[in-house]
């Protein structure tokens, strides 16, 4: 869940990392997602993620997944997302991307 904390840390922080995952064996995505839940759970619990969730395309049709990450540089988001159980049981790869935060309401001026 986000809280308000992890909000003001994402805003004050103003970049964060974004995990995109690509389904390359769809096959393990439902055998693995237990354990990519209590990955998430817990990297959430030490104030590392952001928010994380699928994506879908116009038709409805399951597409990535995107987690954004609170990370001091790219090293320490790849260390995270490698160990992602639906990356290590093969079913997605994932790139990361680094995100500058420029505008929006959440952004003091």
């Amino acid at each position: 869940m986000l809280t308000p904390n992890a909000l003001l840390k994402m805003v004050s922080l103003k970049t964060c990392y974004i995990m995109l995952r690509s389904v390359v064996v769809p096959a393990r995505i439902h055998e693995a997602m237990d354990d990519h839940h209590r990955w998430l759970y817990q990297l959430e619990s030490e104030g590392k993620i952001i928010l994380s969730g699928p994506t879908f395309l116009q038709d409805e049709s399951p597409d990535a997944g995107v987690t954004l990450f609170v990370a001091k540089d790219f090293e320490h988001a790849e260390a995270l997302a490698v160990r992602d159980p639906l990356v290590t049981s093969g079913a997605v790869t994932f790139q990361i991307r680094r995100w500058e935060l420029k505008e929006g309401i959440l952004l003091a001026k």
